[in-house]
């Protein structure tokens, strides 16, 4: 697997530079524990799975196929409907993951635990 080298993932103001660092390295450590195992269908991280997936099937793909079961309805209502599901189901997941996330991390200050946000987005593919 192809991967960056570079070890500061986001650039932040100096003061900031701490928080981020310690956050940096704790993310960066979680994510470097990943194991494949392809003959079972399991992607683990840290003991935890996860799933691999194109990103389009989670936004574009999902918006069309829920659009489309819609479309008996207006074009206007099988759009909303497919915007907010879509929106619901990704802010659930995302909540549930960060949730989870800074409770493995044991982190009490809020902009440490803030601070690993964007640097687990970026290891995520967000």
């Amino acid at each position: 697997m192809k991967s960056s080298k570079k070890q500061e993932v986001i650039v932040v103001p100096p003061e900031m530079a701490p928080f981020f660092k310690d956050s940096e390295k704790f993310v960066s450590d979680f994510f470097g524990q990943k194991m494949e195992y392809p003959e079972q269908g399991v992607i683990e991280v840290k003991g935890e799975r996860y799933i691999l997936m194109r990103a389009a099937s989670m936004s574009s793909g999902f918006f069309e196929v829920v659009k489309n079961l819609y479309s008996g309805k207006s074009e206007e209502k099988a759009i909303d409907v497919a915007r907010q599901l879509l929106f619901d189901i990704s802010h659930a997941m995302g909540k549930a993951d960060a949730k989870n996330f800074a409770k493995q991390m044991k982190v009490k200050i809020p902009l440490a635990k803030g601070a690993s946000g964007p640097i687990h987005f970026a290891f995520t593919g967000w």
